[in-house]
């Protein structure tokens, strides 16, 4: 399965929506079944709400039921060394341009990730892991790549590599959600803005529960200059430390 193929399948929906919309509402609800399962009562019942509120909108229902479809083929895109959502939303014409929503070809992100995570093995030697940052994620294109690096090296990226990854837009935040999901990552993906600090919500990717398991909280333990933006955006959170939510 190929981008082409994904972008087929959305335009094949009901003619009651435009592309854009259905493409919006996918990632809401891929976004919602997975968050939910990761969250504490009260937003994951919030998240069960949107999600109907969504189903309810679809007339063919055939529609909705094709959802775990797209969800493959994300999969399959992720980890067959792409960037997956980034490529399908830039042909679908859902950036805004205007916020400087260019994603980053895969390929430069994975020639940055290589210089970047030189000499990472002997961290991941002696520490167990790495925590690693993006302040404006994108569709998490920058961090797909990294995990690739860590593949190319025999370490297991999930247990490994701790994310925060940041965008203040709420479609980049959902899709670096789940393509990060999907791979398999361990974290947490905020929706924030780097410069303001302003704070939006934050989510946990579910592979996090293992990482914990096997390091602890990796936030408890950070190096203070290159984890200031994330300390203070735990600061702002208005939600429970994810720590506290996990177990």
């Amino acid at each position: 399965m190929t981008e082409k193929d994904f972008i087929k399948a959305i335009h094949s929906f009901e003619r009651s929506k435009n592309v854009g919309e259905h493409f919006r509402n996918f990632l809401t609800l891929a976004h919602c079944s997975y968050a939910k399962q990761m969250s504490g009562p009260e937003r994951a019942e919030a998240l069960e709400a949107e999600y109907m509120r969504i189903v309810g909108t679809y007339r063919d229902k055939d529609d909705v039921r094709r959802m775990p479809e797209l969800i493959a083929m994300i999969f399959e895109g992720v980890h067959s060394q792409t960037d997956f959502l980034g490529s399908v939303s830039g042909e679908l014409n859902v950036l805004d341009s205007g916020a400087g929503q260019f994603f980053t070809p895969y390929e430069v992100s994975r020639l940055m990730a290589e210089i970047n995570l030189s000499g990472i093995g002997e961290k991941i030697d002696k520490r167990g892991y790495f925590t690693i940052q993006e302040p404006a994620c994108g569709a998490g294109g920058m961090l797909l790549a990294a995990a690739d690096v860590l593949d190319r090296l025999g370490y297991d990226p999930s247990l490994t590599m701790w994310v925060e990854a940041i965008d203040v837009s709420n479609i980049c935040q959902q899709m670096a959600y789940l393509q990060l999901t999907l791979r398999g990552l361990s974290g947490r993906v905020h929706r924030a803005n780097t410069l303001t600090l302003d704070h939006y919500g934050s989510d946990v990717l579910k592979a996090s529960v293992l990482f914990i398991e096997k390091h602890g909280d990796p936030m408890e333990d950070v190096d203070a200059p290159q984890n200031r933006i994330a300390e203070k955006i735990e600061r702002l959170s208005n939600r429970q430390d994810p720590q506290l939510t996990l177990f």
